[in-house]
């Protein structure tokens, strides 16, 4: 047999085990902020989203920011994070997370969807 089946041979064997391989995204946990004193002596936290990369409809999952950087690099999910203002007056609040969602809409255009409460976790002035 001369080199080039060989390696014909080769090739379609290694093809042919990685047919067999699925490959599974990870599987995404939902997080609830647990906000602490110091988050409302800063009067803001960091919240971290994941959803499908190649679907802008599929559902939008809040997610631990530990989690998000395993999720950056699988390529099954994009990531987006945004500030969250907790402090202020009510208008000041709902501006500044409006505010906040807007600059991530090219990324995760459905976001002010899930954010729909732009008063959540909010201790109003």
């Amino acid at each position: 047999m001369d080199r080039t089946n060989l390696e014909n041979i080769y090739r379609y064997t290694s093809l042919a085990i990685l047919k067999d391989i699925v490959v599974t995204p990870p599987t995404l946990v939902s997080y609830i902020p647990d906000l602490s004193d110091s988050d409302y002596e800063n009067g803001y936290i960091t919240r971290h989203f994941a959803q499908k990369a190649n679907d802008d409809s599929s559902p939008i999952t809040e997610i631990e920011a530990t989690a998000e950087m395993e999720l950056k690099m699988d390529g099954y999910y994009k990531v987006s994070n945004i500030r969250w203002r907790l402090i202020g007056t009510p208008q000041q609040i709902m501006d500044s997370n409006k505010a906040s969602i807007e600059l991530v809409k090219s990324e995760m255009k459905n976001l002010k969807l899930y954010l729909s409460n732009l008063l959540q976790f909010a201790r109003v002035n």
